[in-house]
């Protein structure tokens, strides 16, 4: 019979999350990455391998578009073992210069693609295909936070070579629509969100403001990540700080080498 001594224990494997934050420096061989624990506070350099990028902390999954044969112009869209489906919309249009934003969720994909005007398509795992919003002829696509794509717009300036010019507004697409969430004089360039009411925004004057319902934050920098629905992570020059919305306050969390540009929550499994 086996005893406690030649009996070997398993032990159960445990997941742990980090806030991981991307520092780029283009004329080295990798990228500065840094692990934020927002339970202790803690913040410290970690090391990538060499061609690793801040960019790669918001990489969404691999897709592949490929050319329809025999079918001038239509293009298929891959993704994974179970999405196998031809651009096209009911009266088989095809759509063109097709992209690949994200999962909205586990059944709908979220694309960019050209027909008569650019659109934000979503396409669903078993075949249908929306046209969940006519984009603009400027904007900024950014991202997808709380099961819904949110961009940002502006006004073309009036030359050629002009700047873009304001009113700037963020405009929130989910499966029930499309909705204006408030507009800006300043030209917005950056956008972060946690869902429908907690966002934050930098113009291109380096401002930023940040939203939580009623609440209302304003300050300089770079929002990052929200770490819940009241905590934002703000890059203030060197300066990572973390700011609450509801309560009014900041903290200041550390020193970087150079300013972050990106952020995101990774998980570490250990046995």
């Amino acid at each position: 019979m086996p005893t406690a001594d030649n009996v070997i224990q398993k032990k159960e494997a445990s997941v742990s999350e980090r806030i991981m934050i991307g520092v780029p420096t283009p004329l080295e061989p990798s990228d500065l990455a840094y692990l934020f624990d927002e339970k202790t506070g803690d913040l410290r350099a970690v090391d990538q391998p060499v061609g690793w990028r801040a960019s790669d902390i918001d990489k969404t999954q691999e897709a592949v578009f490929e050319t329809v044969f025999n079918d001038e112009g239509v293009t298929r869209f891959l993704l994974g073992n179970d999405w196998n489906i031809v651009l096209r919309d009911k009266h088989a249009v095809p759509y063109q210069n097709a992209s690949f934003i994200g999962l909205l969720d586990e059944g709908t994909a979220v694309l960019q693609a050209y027909k008569d005007v650019r659109y934000i398509l979503f396409v669903h795992e078993d075949g249908r295909i929306d046209e969940a919003y006519e984009l603009p002829e400027l904007y900024i696509e950014q991202g997808i936070y709380g099961n819904s794509v949110w961009i940002t717009t502006a006004l073309m300036g009036e030359g050629l070579e002009s700047e873009p010019q304001g009113p700037s507004h963020v405009i929130r697409i989910d499966a029930q629509g499309s909705e204006s969430v408030i507009s800006e004089d300043k030209v917005i360039e950056q956008l972060t969100a946690f869902d429908a009411s907690s966002y934050a925004y930098r113009f291109v004057d380096g401002t930023y403001k940040a939203r939580r319902g009623q609440f209302l934050w304003e300050g300089s920098g770079t929002p990052l990540f929200w770490l819940n629905n009241d905590e934002l992570l703000v890059n203030q020059g060197r300066t990572l700080k973390r700011v609450n919305l509801k309560e009014s306050s900041q903290d200041t969390i550390g020193e970087l080498e150079k300013a972050a540009t990106t952020a995101n929550r990774v998980q570490f499994i250990s046995s």
